[in-house]
C-alpha cells in the first residue's frame, strides 16, 4: 500500500466523528472557540461543506448562537427576508380576494406603519376583524363599519345608563376608533393595489411597489434599528425592483400576476452575502477555498453520498448523450473528480490544522452513513497503512476524536461554545440547578403522581374568592360542576378560544340560539308594550304572526351584516328553519296558554343587569351569594302564580326529562330554573307567590316540549346547598380537569380538557388517579364519585 501524498499539505490532520450533522456542527464550533482562545484570528479559519443542506443553515445558526462573526454566502434568499416576504405577500393579496387570514398574517409579520407613521396594532386589529366577522373582499368595508357603529351605540347607551361604567364606555369607543382605522387602512391598501393604481408598464409597477414598501415599512432612516441582514435584504429588494423597471424595452404591457411572479423569481435567486469577506470565519462551499490562505480548514460532512455527493444520471440529458457533444458538456461522472480536487485544494490551504469531520448517522432519515473515501485516504496517509471504515470505528489515536453523542460531547467539553451548552454541561455535572429544567421536571412528576398539585389545578393559597364575590350567572356555576378546569380557564383567567370567521360555513348553534331568543324577546316585549297580549284562550292574531316573521327577517339581516349567518346558501336554509320554528312556537304557545290559563307578563326579566339589583341567595353562616341573569319569559296564572320559562333551542336531553321537585338540578348541572324562579318572585310577586319554572324547547328539534317543577322550599334548600358547596370549592382553589366523557371525535365537548381534539383519555386517567387526594375530598363527595367507580 502506498498512501496518497500531500493531501493535507504541511497541516496537522485532525479527524472528528459525531453522531449526526447537528452534533457535528456543534463540535466544529467548539473547536473554533478553542482556536480563537489560543490566539488564531477568526479570518484565518474556514468551515467548508459539500452540500448546503443541512450544513449551511446549521453553521449559520450555531455560529450566531456562539457569537462568532462569520462571512460567506447567505442561506436565505431575499424573498424570505422581511422586506421581500412582505412585498410578495402584499402583491398576492388580491389573488384570494383579500382574505382576512392573509391580510392579518401580513400585518402581524411585519412592523408596518400607517399614513401617519404610527405602527399598526396588529394584535388589536386581529381581534377586531374576528369580532366583526370579516372573511374577505367587501367584508372589510361594511362589517368593520357595522362593528364601529355597534361599539359607538353601546358606548352611548352605557354613558346614559343609570349606573354608567366609564371604563367600559372608553373601551368601546377605542374599539370603534380602531375598527374604523383598520377599515380605512385596508380600503386604501386595496385601492393602491388595483391595476389602475399600479400602472401597466414594468417601470410603473416597480415604482408603485417601491412606494408601498417605503410607505408601509419605512425608508432607510426608519430601518436603522433592523438587523443588518434585514437591512441588506431591503436594499436588495429595491435593487431588484430597479432591475425589473428596465424590462420596458422588452415588453411594454405587464399584468399584476406577471410582475409578482417575475419579482418572486428575482428575489428567490438572490441569496446575497452575510458579513464581509475577511471579517470573521469564512463559511461556504468546499470549492470556495481555492487559493485561500488559512490557518485552520474545517471540512464537514465527509460521508459517502454527502461529500462526495451521490452521482445520479440526468433524466433529461444523460452522460451518453453528453458525450455526443464532443467534450463541450461536463459529464455527471466527472463531478466526483472535480469535488475530489476541491477537497484536496481545501486541505492543502490549511497551514496549521486540517479538521475533517464525519457524521455517523442521519437522524432526519434514521439511517447510518459510511465515511467518505477521501477521509479514509487522509487517515491512511496519517497512519501509513490502508484504513477501512470498520478500522475507523475502533481506532484510538490522539488526532481522532470520536464523540458518541451530543450529550457526551457537551459534558466533557472544556469551554462550551454557547450559553445553552454551558447550562447543559453544568446540569450534567450536577453543579447548578436550572430553574427552567427544574420547573419542567416538577410539572412532569406532579402530573404523573396521585397528588393534587398546582399543575393539576390546585390553587390553594391563591386568592380566588374574587370570582364568587361578584354577581355570577347560573351557567358559570354549571360550568364548574361539569369541569372545574374549564371554569378556571374561562371564568377566572378569561381565556376563551378564538373562532375564525373564514371557517364558519353556517351559523353556529350558539348564534342560532341567540337569534331565536332575540326574536322572541322583541316579539313579546312589543306585545306587552302595546297591550296586545292575547287572553289565555285566544290565539296570536294573524297580524301578530306576520309581525313575528318580520322581526325574524330583520334580525337575520342584522346577523348577516355582522357575519354571523354563515355563507349565503346556508343562511337561506337557516332562515327557512327559523320561520318554521317560530310557526311551531306560536302553535305550541296557543295550546299551552289555553291549557294553563296563563299569559305573558315579562320577557328577558333581568336581575343583576341593566341597573337592577342582583338576586341574593342566603347560604347560611353569614354568607350570601349574588346572581345575575335574564329569565326569557314570565307568565302569570289565574291563581296569581308565576310561570318562568328558560328557552332552549337544542335537542331535548334525558336529564331535562328527569327534572322534578325531588331532583331539580340534574346533579347540579342545571341551575337556571330555581334561580330564575326566585328572581321572578322577587321582581313580580311576593315571598308567598307560587312559582313554577320550566325549560321550554322552542324549536322543532326539541319538539316544543316543556319540563320543569314548582320552586318550593325543598328546591330552594337544595339550591343553597349546591351553591354553597360550589362557592366553597372555588374559594379553596380546587380546579381539577374532569372530562365528562371519553371523547375521541374532532368536536371536543370540553375545549379546556381537549384543546387539540385528540380525545380526553389521558385526562380521564389522571382524574381517576388523583380524585382520592385529600384536597379533592369535598368535590368528589359532592359529585357522588367513589374511589372504585368509573
Amino acid at each position: 500500500f502506498e498512501p496518497p501524498a500531500g493531501l493535507t499539505g504541511g497541516a496537522c490532520l485532525e479527524v472528528l466523528t459525531t453522531s449526526d450533522a447537528d452534533d457535528e456542527v456543534r463540535a466544529v464550533v467548539r473547536r473554533i472557540v478553542d482556536a480563537a482562545r489560543d490566539g488564531v484570528a477568526l479570518e484565518r479559519i474556514a468551515v467548508l461543506y459539500g452540500t448546503t443542506e443541512p450544513y449551511a443553515r446549521l453553521l449559520h445558526e450555531h455560529l450566531a448562537a456562539a457569537g462568532i462573526p462569520f462571512c460567506g454566502a447567505a442561506v436565505r434568499p431575499v424573498s424570505e427576508r422581511l422586506a421581500g416576504r412582505f412585498l410578495l405577500g402584499l402583491l398576492a393579496l388580491a389573488d384570494d380576494g383579500y382574505r382576512r387570514h392573509d391580510v392579518m398574517a401580513l400585518l402581524a409579520g411585519s412592523p408596518l406603519r400607517d399614513d401617519t407613521g404610527a405602527y399598526i396594532p396588529a394584535t388589536q386589529w386581529q381581534r377586531l376583524s374576528r369580532e366583526a366577522g370579516v372573511n374577505a373582499g367587501g367584508d372589510w368595508d361594511h362589517r368593520l363599519a357595522n362593528l364601529a357603529a355597534t361599539c359607538t351605540a353601546e358606548a352611548d347607551a352605557e354613558d346614559t345608563s343609570a349606573e354608567p361604567n366609564a371604563a367600559r364606555s372608553s373601551r368601546l369607543r377605542r374599539n370603534a376608533a380602531e375598527a374604523e382605522r383598520l377599515r380605512e387602512f385596508v380600503l386604501v391598501l386595496m385601492a393602491r393595489l388595483t391595476p389602475a393604481a399600479m400602472g401597466d408598464t414594468w417601470a410603473e409597477f416597480a415604482a408603485a411597489a417601491g412606494r408601498l414598501l417605503v410607505d408601509l415599512l419605512g425608508d432607510d432612516a426608519a430601518r436603522q434599528h433592523w438587523p443588518e441582514a434585514e437591512r441588506r435584504g431591503a436594499e436588495r429588494v429595491e435593487a431588484g425592483l430597479a432591475r425589473l423597471a428596465g424590462l420596458d424595452g422588452i415588453g411594454q404591457y405587464v399584468t399584476p400576476d406577471v410582475f409578482r411572479r417575475t419579482l418572486a423569481l428575482e428575489l428567490d435567486d438572490d441569496l446575497g452575502r452575510v458579513g464581509r469577506l475577511g471579517e470573521g470565519v469564512f463559511v461556504g462551499d468546499v470549492g470556495a477555498a481555492l487559493a485561500q490562505d488559512l490557518d485552520i480548514a474545517c471540512i464537514v460532512g465527509l460521508a459517502e453520498g454527502v461529500l462526495p455527493s451521490r452521482s445520479v444520471e440526468d433524466s433529461l440529458l444523460n452522460d451518453t448523450e453528453r458525450l455526443a457533444a464532443g467534450g463541450d458538456l461536463v459529464l455527471r461522472g466527472e463531478r466526483t473528480a472535480a469535488q475530489q480536487r476541491q477537497v484536496a485544494a481545501a486541505m492543502a490551504a490549511a497551514q496549521t490544522t486540517c479538521l475533517l469531520s464525519f457524521p455517523r448517522g442521519d437522524l432526519r432519515a434514521s439511517s447510518e452513513r459510511m465515511p467518505s473515501r477521501w477521509l479514509l485516504d487522509a487517515v491512511s496517509q496519517q497512519r501509513g497503512e490502508r484504513t477501512w471504515a470498520e478500522d475507523l470505528a475502533s481506532m484510538t489515536e490522539p488526532w481522532l476524536d470520536a464523540s458518541p453523542s451530543f450529550a457526551a460531547g457537551v459534558s466533557r467539553v472544556a469551554f462550551p461554545a454557547t450559553e445553552q451548552e454551558y447550562r447543559l454541561r453544568a446540569l450534567a455535572a450536577g453543579a447548578v440547578s436550572d430553574p427552567v429544567v427544574d420547573a419542567a421536571a416538577a410539572m412532569i412528576r406532579g402530573r404523573a403522581s396521585g397528588a393534587f398539585t398546582r399543575y393539576d389545578g390546585n390553587l390553594a393559597g391563591c386568592d380566588t374568592t374574587a370570582t364568587t364575590r361578584v354577581p355570577m350567572s347560573a351557567s358559570a356555576l354549571q360550568d364548574y360542576v361539569k369541569c372545574p378546569h374549564a371554569f378556571l380557564t374561562t371564568h377566572v383567567l378569561r381565556a376563551v378560544p378564538l373562532e375564525d370567521p373564514g371557517e364558519q360555513l353556517e351559523m353556529t348553534a350558539l348564534d342560532y340560539g341567540n337569534l331565536v331568543h332575540a326574536v322572541l324577546e322583541a316579539f313579546v316585549v312589543e306585545a306587552l308594550d302595546s297591550g296586545e297580549v292575547p287572553a289565555p284562550h285566544e290565539p296570536w292574531s294573524a297580524s301578530q304572526r306576520g309581525r313575528l316573521h318580520g322581526l325574524a327577517d330583520a334580525h337575520m339581516a342584522d346577523y348577516t351584516r355582522r357575519g354571523l349567518a354563515g355563507r349565503p346558501l346556508f343562511a337561506a336554509s337557516r332562515l327557512r328553519r327559523l320561520h318554521a320554528d317560530l310557526d311551531g312556537f306560536l302553535a305550541a304557545d296557543d295550546e299551552r296558554r289555553a291549557a294553563s290559563g296563563t299569559r305573558p307578563v315579562a320577557a328577558e326579566l333581568a336581575f343583576g343587569l341593566d341597573g337592577v339589583e342582583p338576586l341574593q341567595v342566603d347560604l347560611g353562616g353569614h354568607r350570601t351569594m349574588s346572581f345575575r341573569g335574564r329569565a326569557d319569559r314570565v307568565d302569570a296564572g289565574p291563581d296569581g302564580g308565576l310561570v318562568v320559562y328558560d328557552y332552549k333551542t337544542g335537542k331535548l336531553r334525558a336529564e331535562h326529562k328527569k327534572l322534578s321537585e325531588a331532583a331539580p338540578d340534574a346533579g347540579a348541572t342545571l341551575l337556571q330554573l330555581p334561580l330564575y324562579g326566585l328572581a321572578a318572585r322577587a321582581r313580580l310577586g311576593g315571598d308567598t307567590t307560587p312559582v313554577r319554572a320550566a325549560y321550554w324547547f322552542v324549536t322543532g328539534i326539541g319538539t316544543y316540549a316543556e319540563h320543569g317543577y314548582a320552586v318550593t322550599d325543598t328546591v330552594v334548600e337544595r339550591l343553597r346547598d349546591v351553591v354553597g358547596t360550589i362557592a366553597h370549592e372555588i374559594d379553596a382553589g380546587v380546579f381539577p380537569a374532569r372530562p365528562h366523557d371519553k371523547s375521541y371525535s374532532g368536536f371536543p365537548t370540553c375545549v379546556a380538557c381537549d384543546p387539540d381534539g385528540l380525545g380526553t383519555a389521558d385526562n380521564n386517567l389522571a382524574w381517576l388517579r388523583k380524585r382520592d387526594a385529600p384536597p379533592l375530598a369535598g368535590l368528589v363527595a359532592f359529585l357522588g364519585e367513589g374511589g372504585d367507580d368509573g
